[in-house]
């Protein structure tokens, strides 16, 4: 996993209402913005740590393996700051 410093920590927010949800339409809802933004906010988040966290289907999202290495730091990284 790629260093965690100078990470967009509202691209980390997304990215675990994403997994809670599921769903970039319901993270959408949740966070008040369009779907296509939260599949932006990812896609940087993903850019930025150079790695894919997220497989999309048309019904749902389901975390890779990069993904599932991620969530936790990614809890940790939203605890702390």
């Amino acid at each position: 996993m790629p260093r965690l410093t100078n990470l967009d920590l509202d691209l980390v927010r997304t990215f675990l209402v994403v997994c809670e949800q599921k769903s970039f339409t319901r993270a959408g809802g949740r966070l008040g913005r369009s779907q296509s933004a939260i599949s932006l906010q990812v896609r940087r988040l993903e850019d930025q740590l150079g790695q894919s966290l997220l497989s999309r289907d048309p019904r749902h999202v389901v975390l890779t393996e990069h993904g599932e290495a991620f969530l936790p730091q990614a809890r940790r990284l939203l605890r702390l700051n």
